[in-house]
């Protein structure tokens, strides 16, 4: 399994699989993306 360590801006440290880290940030991508229009990120991304 390969594991991606996130760090947060507060400087907290996290580490997934790449498939949800993956998800995660597609999650918060699309929701950056068109902030207006679209849904909040889910818990997955939180």
């Amino acid at each position: 399994m390969n594991l991606v360590t996130l760090t947060a801006p507060d400087g907290r440290k996290e580490r997934c699989d790449i498939n949800t880290t993956y998800l995660a940030l597609l999650s918060w991508y699309k929701y950056l993306k068109d902030v207006d229009q679209a849904k909040k990120p889910n818990d997955l991304a939180n």
